[in-house]
């Protein structure tokens, strides 16, 4: 009988300890780390069919020099120097002070580790917070606050999570008097603005001299700077009311120079309807009321209460492409439109039979970008002979299982119906035909390619013929290709763009691109098995592009149809396209870089901040799957880091939820077309940091980075680069094999 024991820091691995046992049954083992870290023991067995071994997984201890929570706080005396170390990847030491009297408080950190800095109010809350602070402290925080007597904390971390290093915090403080940096008293920092016009007020510190810039970037004064004199307000104009971030800087002029503090405050949005149910407008019947999609992702609510059983139809007019919802009295989407045609070609119409309730209307941009001006109109028709038919059968929106297909509509009393059912809009291509009473008609010859179908139902009221609109997904033959990528009916994202779709096994496919229905005006061609292609010379003017995918099936040549928005913008910029599954339901899309060739400031573009240096995101999608897309007009010298950061479960350090999806995908466009496809892998973590984008003055270079980590605040993406990567995963993996 022996026994062999192996202990390392990777699965099989021996890298601390390998060593024969004999017949002993214990061992004492030395070295081993203090990290927190994860350690693999494996025990060997030397029995009558061989050497056979169980594996065993431990957690090593964290050596830590200061306490990581408010609680826990090392105390530190004013003035002081104290040495501290950031032990492993996710630490953060707290220290405790407790100042005197009135007056400033500074801390800094020294030494070469990029340390990140919090001041933390006696609660716990954040007082101010700080990076870098240039100069010969350009990898150190420094901050510097005007404060009362008092307990404060201070909370030291690494600038990446997963760095470590050692440094020293020094701890200063001064009383009031000429010293003193003012600190801004109204509007409250952090706040949101509620105009374009403010009051910016500050403290009297005794100074000779204030200054102040406000901006839309940190440390910026795009909007106003000047210098304030002795006084301690100033009125600025022009401010944005577009719900962005706005940056304010107050300078003091101290008997130890200029010094600082900033701000951030959130501007106000101009807003004509509430945007839910809640705080809906109310509208009388009949009504025409005047709104606005005010920005981007703007929705606006009506209410309106209806007396009883009848038709209530609503529609917008004007220039501005509108989609509108009729809700019920839950919230519940009862029906949608886009374009009702003719006339409303840009606008929607929606016409119901109801109950006596209350009911909403939402309307929004047809595009989730767009803003404009239109008018609401509302009207009502009582019940009885006025009373307009409603399909029951196929359930509208739902797919049909046939080419032969019985439509049923309810019986109102009325004196005929008439139906359509067409390729188009009110369009009858397939049927149409006079039903007197009857409520019921079985229509044959409806295509088999999965296209879309549209059934006008016409109802012979009092007031005249009146109808309702449906569309339902024809069936579709076993073994027609379906479209991977783009989505349908989604945005193209240059004037190249790569066509993707399923393999069906068929001998042949064959592609038309077009500007018509069915047309080939860009491209048409036989792809023989192949499963994608791309195409040049797309529009890039937002008209509308036509994609008509045919499968060489056993029945002979079936297609499907497919419409795209073509791209609008720079022919010379860079898009980044990312979409996803079901869940998690919402993701958000982040880039970091440079502001300027070789800063090392960094701008931070995401949902909150939409546009930043050149660099710009389209759209915070919160009810679909994407696409969101960031546009890079122009580069800096320096390194762009792209995100993906699962919003719904963020708050969680155990989710696998957006790595388990199997659906985050990145998609990289160059003026020139695709350059890349980048899929997230399946490991746990809420935010995956996907590749960097390395510029330099030889060209653009998209590096994969594919780190995996825990992140809950948005805000922190920005100094935040993973974890887990790809060559310990692949290490892993190897050691598994073997």
């Amino acid at each position: 009988m022996q026994y062999y024991l192996y202990i390392g820091t990777t699965r099989g691995g021996r890298q601390i300890y390998s060593g024969n046992q004999g017949r002993a049954t214990t061992r004492v083992v030395n070295g081993l780390p203090t990290n927190g870290s994860t350690i693999y023991v494996r025990l060997w067995t030397r029995t009558t069919a061989g050497w056979r071994y169980h594996d065993y997984t431990y957690r090593t201890g964290r050596t830590d020099d200061h306490g990581n929570s408010t609680a826990t706080a090392t105390a530190i005396a004013l003035p002081s120097t104290t040495a501290g170390v950031i032990n492993y990847a996710g630490d953060n030491d707290y220290f405790r002070v407790v100042v005197p009297s009135s007056g400033v408080l500074t801390v800094n950190t020294t030494g070469a580790t990029d340390t990140f800095g919090y001041l933390l109010s006696s609660t716990g809350s954040i007082i101010a917070s700080n990076d870098d602070a240039g100069g010969a402290l350009r990898t150190n925080f420094r901050i510097s606050r005007t404060v009362t007597a008092g307990t404060y904390y201070i909370r030291v971390r690494h600038f990446s999570n997963a760095g470590t290093g050692a440094y020293h915090l020094v701890s200063n403080f001064t009383t009031g008097g000429t010293g003193t940096i003012s600190v801004m008293t109204s509007p409250t920092p952090g706040s949101t603005l509620t105009s374009a016009t403010v009051t910016f007020r500050w403290t009297n510190v005794g100074a000779v001299q204030y200054y102040l810039y406000v901006g839309t970037t940190r440390g910026g004064r795009q909007i106003y700077s000047g210098n304030q004199g002795r006084a301690t307000s100033r009125v600025v104009n022009g401010l944005p009311t577009n719900g962005s971030t706005i940056y304010v800087r107050l300078w003091t002029r101290t008997t130890a120079g200029w010094r600082y503090h900033d701000y951030t405050y959130r501007t106000g949005r101009t807003d004509d309807h509430g945007n839910s149910t809640a705080t809906a407008t109310a509208i009388t019947l009949p009504s025409t009321t005047a709104g606005v999609i005010n920005y981007a992702g703007d929705n606006d609510y009506f209410r309106v209460v209806v007396p009883s059983s009848g038709v209530l139809t609503v529609n917008t007019t004007g220039a501005t492409d509108t989609f509108g919802y009729l809700l019920s009295s839950t919230g519940s989407i009862i029906a949608s439109n886009d374009d009702a045609g003719g006339a409303l070609r840009t606008n929607f119409r929606i016409s119901r039979t109801v109950t006596a309730g209350t009911y909403y209307i939402r309307v929004r941009h047809f595009s989730n970008a767009g803003t404009g001006a239109y008018h609401l109109v509302s009207n009502f028709t009582t019940g009885g002979t006025g009373t307009i038919s409603v399909m029951t059968s196929p359930t509208p929106g739902s797919t049909l299982t046939s080419a032969t297909v019985a439509f049923r509509w309810t019986n109102v009393g009325a004196v005929q119906y008439y139906l359509y059912v067409g390729t188009t809009r009110g369009g009858r291509q397939i049927y149409s035909g006079n039903q007197g009473r009857a409520t019921s008609r079985v229509v044959s010859g409806l295509p088999t390619n999965g296209s879309t179908i549209y059934v006008r139902l016409w109802t012979r009221t009092a007031a005249g013929w009146r109808y309702h609109d449906y569309t339902y997904r024809a069936t579709t033959t076993t073994g027609i290709a379906t479209m991977i990528f783009p989505t349908q009916g989604s945005t193209l994202h240059s004037a190249i763009v790569t066509f993707s779709w399923n393999a069906t096994g068929a001998s042949q496919y064959y592609l038309y691109v077009g500007t018509t229905r069915g047309g080939r005006q860009i491209y048409s061609g036989n792809q023989g098995r192949g499963t994608s292609r791309t195409v040049s010379g797309l529009p890039v003017n937002g008209s509308i592009v036509y994609v008509r995918l045919w499968t060489r099936t056993s029945a002979g040549w079936r297609f499907r149809d497919y419409t795209y928005h073509a791209f609008t913008g720079s022919a010379q910029a860079y898009h980044f396209v990312l979409t996803w599954g079901a869940t998690p339901r919402d993701l958000d899309f982040h880039v970091t870089g440079p502001t300027a060739n070789n800063s090392a400031t960094r701008f931070h573009t995401y949902y909150r901040s939409r546009t930043n240096n050149g660099v710009s995101l389209d759209v915070d999608d919160t009810t679909s799957y994407g696409p969101e897309t960031i546009t890079v007009q122009n580069w800096f010298i320096g390194t762009y880091r792209f995100s993906v950061h699962d919003f719904t479960n963020r708050t969680s350090t155990t989710s696998a939820a957006m790595g388990n999806s199997g659906r985050v995908t990145i998609r990289a466009y160059s003026p020139t077309g695709l350059i890349g496809t980048y899929h997230m892998p399946r490991r746990p973590g809420t935010l995956w940091t996907a590749f960097e984008v390395r510029v330099t003055t030889a060209g653009v270079n998209v590096v994969p980075v594919n780190a995996v980590t825990y992140v809950s605040n948005p805000i922190s993406v920005r100094s935040t680069s993973g974890q887990q990567t790809d060559s310990s995963i692949i290490q892993a993996d190897l050691i598994k094999k073997r």
